[in-house]
């Protein structure tokens, strides 16, 4: 036996099975990127070559509140762009075996084999969400991402379960169901479960229960005309039924559908659509149900209706996405204009995104409701709202009743004034401020004001509030900044560790928030900002160049860090592999023979179960001057986006940066 092949391919597996996660997750990525993108109601760089009607749209219903269509011809010029594109990063999967590692989890844990899955490649998969329920996880993974307005402010989702089914298109119909069939089947036999048949207007449909034991959702099939379909539940797919059948209108005959595919590129990995009204339809009625309060959703934002794709370039993966022109009462989409603050903060920033109009996003009508109300214990709430007040009116009641207590209206005097250019940044972060350090780390949001000295007497009003809540764990004091006069909040951490110190106010008719003196910088200016960095200019010029919003992640700062945050962990609770056993053998060699011929005895030896034994005990310099290895994705550089302005329309392009 070769004393290295068993370790050798233990290691390997090890490799692969990292990969494999490693993989899936940036699947993952790619996914919560398009749906942010849909949610969040953006659009494309220039205008595509019409979109080809995704056939799947022709049996999935007008009423869906979301549509997603995958292209499943791994042959295509996009599948073998992408597939480069993960090469490249350093990821050792195309996009076939993502694919196919994404239908468990899809699947809620059922599996489909090669041999199975290899039928039902070749054409095209649409993924239809029925429901608000089934809307809810991703709207609020978008509002939580940050990458600009949010419409929805995810309140809790309704008593209903979600809906949701997939729509295969195989090229191979009959063969694509017997192999989905057949996959059913063995996971029922896997379960010891039965699968259980019911009728539904003509077609036949075969379920396999839930499996609450091991926590495997239920599966429901059906061959409907030249589709195959699949869902939790029968009822999942009776919606396409009914569609196919000409009983209820395809999304693929909608207008809005058409109108904004005519504005996205005509290949993709990706399509989608998000029907605005039909999920603030279901918003309403899921809130009048449950009683959540929608006081902080843009209602009229979220009626509209949006198109997106996701694709391969040579840059980088791409998404865009085009949102049709806001229903009546809608804040007006902002007129692009070029930004400023970029130039005024540091090249090496982690984070940046900015825009106009913070005032009118409704980000702070959340925020400041939700910590008024926990400083004051006050929930805020309107005792008897008029049934005809819109959400943004109940909010503007809610304010006013506030005001009494804080002798200004927030929404008025604060969150209204904030008009014209905004950005916020983050930079200094590193492997120390992960270990608790923050001394580093600099924090900076600063926006126009449209009258200053109402901003700053808000500001001032609020520091009283501010010091009451403090209770003796801080104060507030004041700072001269040339001629204007800011609030410093300092905290005291307690530990023997430095106070936390926080500066706020208004400069040169800015309002400005600042975490450890970044308004400095700021004001002062730097040897090089941020429109400086290669990589910052790289992703933003394969972007519109007239926009009137932005994000950009350092995705390479990002994946450093990570990597040390990793490595820590790693070696917090790694064992050294030197056991007092090992000093029974000669060398390292001797010792891995004995184990090789005799690892149930000498199993002492291999103190880390990595095959390989008493590599400290031997080699312990070299285990003390190890070093973790280069980045697997060195080539992902930065994510960036933009959103702007296009024929009254709103615009959203953005860019995972790929080079080397």
């Amino acid at each position: 036996m070769n004393r290295r092949s068993r370790y050798d391919r233990g290691r390997e597996s090890s490799q692969g099975a990292a990969h494999r996660i490693a993989s899936f997750a940036f699947a993952m990525l790619l996914v919560a990127m398009l749906a942010s993108a849909a949610v969040i109601a953006r659009s494309p760089s220039t205008a595509r070559a019409q979109v080809a009607t995704p056939i799947t749209a022709s049996v999935t219903p007008d009423t869906a509140v979301m549509y997603v269509a995958i292209d499943l011809d791994t042959t295509s010029a996009q599948y073998q762009k992408a597939t480069e594109l993960l090469q490249r990063m350093g990821v050792d999967s195309s996009i076939e075996d993502l694919a196919g590692q994404a239908t468990s989890g899809m699947s809620g844990g059922n599996t489909v084999d090669a041999t199975q899955m290899e039928a039902l490649l070749g054409g095209e998969a649409g993924i239809a969400f029925f429901n608000f329920s089934a809307m809810s996880a991703l709207s609020g993974a978008a509002a939580a991402s940050g990458f600009g307005e949010s419409p929805i402010a995810t309140p809790a989702a309704g008593s209903s379960e979600p809906s949701v089914a997939v729509i295969i298109s195989a090229p191979d119909p009959d063969a694509a169901f017997t192999a989905a069939e057949s996959a059913l089947q063995q996971n029922a036999t896997n379960q010891g479960a039965t699968v259980s048949e019911e009728t539904y207007e003509g077609v036949k449909i075969e379920t396999l229960p839930a499996d609450e034991t091991t926590g495997t959702t239920g599966s429901a099939l059906a061959r409907v005309g030249d589709f195959v379909v699949i869902g939790t539940t029968a009822a999942d797919i009776h919606p396409v039924i009914d569609t196919e059948a000409g009983r209820t209108p395809p999304l693929s005959d909608s207008a809005d559908f058409k109108k904004v595919s005519a504005e996205l590129r005509s290949e993709w990995i990706a399509f989608g659509h998000v029907n605005g009204s039909e999920l603030a339809s279901q918003l309403n009625d899921t809130a009048s149900t449950s009683g959540v309060d929608l006081s902080t959703v843009q209602m009229a934002q979220l009626e509209s209706e949006t198109g997106f794709v996701v694709w391969a370039d040579d840059p980088g993966f791409r998404i865009d996405a085009i949102t049709l022109p806001a229903a009546a009462g809608a804040a007006p989409v902002a007129a692009n204009f070029a930004e400023t603050i970029p130039g005024k903060i540091p090249s090496d920033a982690l984070f940046f995104t900015g825009g106009a109009d913070l005032g009118k996003t409704g980000v702070l009508d959340a925020i400041f409701l939700s910590v008024l109300s926990s400083m004051t214990g006050s929930v805020g709430t309107v005792a008897t709202p008029d049934p005809s007040m819109s959400p943004q009116e109940i909010a503007q009641a809610q304010f006013d009743q506030l005001e009494a207590m804080l002798g200004f209206n927030v929404k008025t005097d604060f969150i209204d004034q904030m008009v014209g250019e905004w950005g916020l940044a983050v930079w200094g972060v590193d492997e120390q401020a992960l270990a608790g350090d923050t001394s580093g780390v600099r924090f900076l949001l600063v926006s126009d004001a449209q009258n200053p000295s109402t901003v700053a007497d808000a500001t001032s009003k609020l520091s009283l509030l501010i010091q009451a809540g403090l209770a003796g764990q801080g104060t507030v004091t004041t700072k001269q900044v040339g001629q204007d006069t800011i609030q410093v909040l300092t905290i005291d951490t307690g530990s023997g560790a430095a106070p936390q110190t926080l500066e706020y106010g208004v400069v040169n008719g800015q309002f400005i928030i600042s975490y450890n003196d970044a308004i400095s910088d700021y004001l002062n200016g730097v040897d090089a900002s941020l429109t400086d960095n290669p990589t910052y200019q790289a992703a933003l010029s394969e972007l519109p160049a007239e926009h009137n919003g932005v994000v950009y992640v350092d995705a390479a700062q990002v994946v450093t860090i990570v990597q040390a945050a990793i490595a820590s962990l790693s070696a917090g609770f790694s064992t050294p592999d030197a056991s007092e056993k090992c000093a029974e053998y000669s060398t390292q060699a001797a010792a891995q023979d004995a184990y090789d011929a005799d690892p149930a005895t000498n199993w002492e030896l291999d103190q880390d179960f990595d095959g390989e034994v008493c590599e400290d005990y031997f080699n312990p310099a070299a285990a003390a001057t190890a070093s973790p290895t280069a980045s697997q994705y060195s080539a992902v550089k930065a994510f960036a986006s933009v959103t702007y302005e296009k024929d009254g329309m709103s615009g959203f392009s953005a860019l995972l940066l790929i080079q080397g």
